[in-house]
């Protein structure tokens, strides 16, 4: 009887000590801690995949033709170079018979703010509005030069006001004057 009465003490000992230490270390430690440990060999797989995508698009972008990157460079520029795109649509506006007269930019749109939060570039963009006066076909012309040009231009509204004939001389020609908004782009440079 003595023997079973051993046994029986030594059975409740064990199963106070599994209820009492083994079962909360258990549950408090291994088990957060294995869960980790799957968190971080998921986020190892992840690292190792964008890894392989990384060097997947760097072999792209070495493949790209210089040429190629030249133009997308002109297209899309790292400053706005407002004097430059001024200079361009000048020239664009004498080429086609088109006379422009007024010039107004307005703030930026987007601010860098949102670049230094995402870590990638954002497109900028600013409004420009300008104003010219001239032959409707000339403007048409001039329009299709801006088309062509290879800087992405939106225009975003064109307004025409009809000719007055103040110059005072009979069969002077009057011309309407267009007011146009546009929009240019630039990629700034990554930090």
């Amino acid at each position: 009887m003595n023997n079973r009465f051993v046994i029986l003490i030594e059975l409740l000992l064990a199963i106070t000590l599994y209820f009492a230490y083994i079962q909360p270390t258990y549950s408090n430690t291994i088990v957060p801690l294995n869960a980790e440990i799957t968190k971080v060999q998921e986020a190892q797989k992840s690292a190792a995949q964008y890894a392989q995508q990384e060097s997947a698009l760097q072999a792209r972008v070495q493949g790209i033709p210089a040429q190629d990157i030249t133009r997308l460079n002109t297209m899309i520029p790292s400053a706005s170079h407002v004097t430059h795109f001024l200079y361009n649509i000048n020239t664009l506006a004498a080429n086609s018979g088109f006379f422009l007269t007024k010039y107004s930019e307005n703030a930026q749109e987007n601010s860098s703010s949102q670049q230094q939060n995402t870590g990638t570039p954002q497109l900028q963009k600013m409004t420009i509005t300008l104003s010219g006066t001239g032959p409707y076909a000339s403007f048409r012309t001039f329009l299709d030069n801006m088309q062509k040009s290879l800087r992405i231009i939106d225009v975003q509204s064109i307004k025409v006001t009809a000719p007055t004939n103040s110059s005072g001389k009979k069969g002077a020609p009057a011309y309407p004057t267009y007011d146009m908004t546009l929009t240019i782009y630039w990629l700034p440079p990554s930090s």
